[in-house]
């Protein structure tokens, strides 16, 4: 490398470390907020033991989970919590808890988090800025004096490692969850394990099973119980559904399952399918 290509990358350098300064001068913080299809997490400590996730909505904006309770030393209960936003906003994880049947659920504190968007607010769908950003360049006579003596400091590192080899870095690309059909079943076949099931999350898994397979299978448009039976009589349709039978009409814990194998069909079908809402694909 020439000194003058040493120059050059050090006047860079020092581009950007002036960038940079001027973000941490004028106070800026970034803030950990998780983005749609991203899992977030925050504890909350609730007057009340015991409390479940509510029931999945049929077109949810938010899937939640508890991932686990903790006693505390006044008497209540910390809760760690895990949700996934399917949609950018602002939004209370209390109204997603629920008491378990028979009790009444008190009234509880907000629990407020926020799901980002990908794309920026302002965002217009191009894919070219239409305008050139102007350059600002912060100001104060101390904070240039001291970016100074940065600049020069930043002079000696071509010196120092010019002519030592390059390590290759490889970029690594955080992947992006998207929830599947999976997600939506997982909550409702627990509660079904533990004895917990109402009519309604029945009704909603019945549901989400018919939708998929009538649509897979090119079966006709029945009634829903005439359809239910039809799917039971097939194979891996029919699988999950001839298991809940044996859920709702013995003790919980009796029959064992792998929660994870029964699921993996449904793992590769996005949550927003609309298959899921009784249409056909795209």
């Amino acid at each position: 490398m020439s000194l003058f290509n040493a120059f050059r990358v050090t006047f860079f350098l020092a581009m950007i470390f002036l960038a940079r300064g001027r973000a941490a001068w004028a106070g800026e913080n970034i803030t950990d907020v998780p983005t749609v299809g991203i899992e977030g997490a925050i504890e909350a400590v609730l007057p009340a033991a015991n409390l479940q996730a509510a029931p999945l909505e049929e077109k949810p904006r938010l899937i939640l989970r508890i991932a686990a309770t903790t006693l505390t030393d006044d008497g209540r209960t910390k809760y760690d919590l895990r949700y996934i936003g399917l949609a950018p906003g602002s939004y209370n994880l209390a109204n997603y808890l629920v008491a378990p049947p028979g009790q009444t659920l008190p009234s509880l504190p907000a629990i407020p988090v926020t799901v980002k968007s990908i794309l920026p607010e302002n965002h217009e769908g191009g894919l070219v800025s239409s305008e050139l950003q102007k350059i600002t360049l912060p100001g104060g006579y101390t904070f240039f004096f001291v970016m100074t003596w940065v600049c020069w400091a930043l002079l000696l590192i071509p010196l120092i490692f010019v002519g030592r080899p390059k390590k290759q870095t490889a970029l690594v690309e955080e992947p992006v969850y998207i929830p599947t059909l999976a997600d939506l079943l997982r909550p409702l076949v627990q509660r079904a394990l533990d004895g917990q099931m109402t009519l309604s999350d029945k009704t909603h898994l019945e549901r989400l099973l018919m939708n998929y397979w009538c649509t897979r299978l090119h079966l006709g448009r029945e009634p829903m119980i005439t359809t239910v039976e039809q799917l039971k009589q097939h194979p891996q349709a029919g699988e999950l559904l001839r298991h809940l039978e044996h859920w709702l009409h013995e003790p919980p814990g009796r029959h064992k399952v792998d929660l994870a194998e029964i699921l993996s069909p449904y793992q590769k079908i996005a949550a927003d399918d609309p298959v899921l809402q009784g249409g056909e694909k795209a």
